[in-house]
């Protein structure tokens, strides 16, 4: 039997960091001024900027194996909090093969925001495999693994125009 190699400790953070670097490296490549926030910010990942306008992005990344983009809830079921309207984007990354480019999804924190407590909601109303009530107090949560997940995902792929900056170039 083939043993299955374990992730090792860290690795999730080098994927996390990975991602809101090429988030921000795209932006640079675009004309866009963008720059990382200090470790750990609560409420965005990178802030970009045209001089005029400034956005909060907020940056999920995964990597080979995972198809879905995991989230851990908060104690009152939000995924983020302290939203900006209008001026707040999450980008999922989804870096692929080591060797590809990542393809980029952009979409408002707040809709992100409630697609997965909906989904959530949703798979609370249905039984286990035991036939059980599933346990509404995880808050492990997933994104990307339904059709309309994909359908969503199609729309914004690389949709980087919804941030409404205009480059410098």
């Amino acid at each position: 039997m083939k043993k299955i190699k374990k992730r090792s400790r860290g690795r999730n953070t080098f994927v996390g960091n990975s991602g809101e670097h090429f988030v921000m490296a795209e932006l640079l490549k675009q004309g866009i001024i963008a720059a990382l926030a200090p470790r750990n910010s609560h409420d965005f990942d990178v802030l970009a900027t045209d001089g005029k306008r400034s956005v909060n992005i907020r940056v999920k990344t995964k990597s080979i194996p995972s198809v879905v983009w995991q989230f851990t809830a908060k104690k009152n079921g939000n995924i983020y909090e302290n939203i900006a309207r209008g001026k707040d984007f999450v980008c999922l990354v989804d870096l692929k093969e080591v060797y590809d480019n990542p393809d980029y999804y952009i979409v408002p924190t707040q809709k992100i925001n409630n697609a997965v407590k909906n989904d959530f909601n949703r798979w609370l109303l249905k039984p286990d495999r035991h036939g059980k009530k599933h346990d509404k107090t995880k808050t492990h949560r997933i994104f990307g693994q339904e059709e309309y997940h994909q359908q969503m995902l199609g729309k914004i792929k690389g949709n980087w125009s919804i941030l409404k900056l205009k480059s410098f170039r």
